[in-house]
């Protein structure tokens, strides 16, 4: 097959908005998760990069959160800020407490999946029209 046409015919990325927010709160539990073994090996330098990478999709779900929309957002502000200062932003490190309200709100965002991408599907949100770049970038 002609190369180009191959190119031509791949299927894009069809992201839903709650998917790619799943798939950044799995990135950063990964993360984690990885680095909490790290340091139980003495390992600081590998677990500092891997907490780096966590704080760094958690400042990108910070900063798409639009304040305006009432009290969820003001809420994720206020557990992104704690999972931040968890992992390295604070005064201690807390990688469990990270994990788990990471882990609590992406088992919210699992039981609001189906009724978020029928809503995105029928025109009530904007679906997203082109791969998530920035996002998606700080998970891989």
């Amino acid at each position: 097959m002609n190369p180009f046409k191959a190119y031509q015919q791949q299927d894009t990325p069809n992201w839903s908005r709650i998917d790619m927010l799943i798939a950044a709160f799995d990135g950063v539990t990964a993360r984690l998760k990885k680095a909490s073994d790290h340091l139980k090996k003495n390992e600081e330098l590998k677990a500092q990069v891997l907490l780096v990478r966590a704080q760094r999709i958690v400042c990108e779900l910070y900063a798409g959160l639009n304040l305006e929309h009432g009290e969820i957002p003001k809420n994720m502000r206020r557990i992104y800020l704690f999972v931040l200062s968890s992992i390295g932003l604070g005064d201690k490190l807390n990688l469990e407490a990270a994990i788990d309200a990471m882990a609590t709100i992406r088992s919210g965002f699992l039981d609001i999946r189906d009724e978020a991408i029928q809503l995105e599907r029928s025109g009530a949100w904007h679906t997203v029209d082109r791969e998530p770049t920035t996002l998606i970038g700080a998970i891989g």
